[in-house]
């Protein structure tokens, strides 16, 4: 595990404080926990956009289509 030092202000580290309290558990266990919360969401919310949907669909012989997805999508310079 990492350590780190945070600046908080003083709602935000009263509504921790109190949070820890009343659930017995320290200051950093609740901090943890809700970072590893915002990041699930974070990721939910990604995995829900239709963009992602997309990946994969095509088939194609290797071309750098990431790369080049202008051309591909548009096609050259005219």
């Amino acid at each position: 595990m990492k350590q780190t030092n945070i600046s908080l202000e003083e709602r935000q580290y009263q509504r921790v404080k109190d949070l820890a309290e009343r659930e017995e558990k320290s200051i950093s266990q609740i901090i943890r926990e809700l970072i590893d919360e915002s990041f699930h969401l974070e990721d939910e919310d990604r995995e829900k956009d239709p963009i992602f949907k997309v990946v994969g669909m095509g088939h194609g012989k290797g071309e750098p289509v990431a790369r080049d997805h202008d051309e591909v999508l548009y096609g050259g310079e005219e």
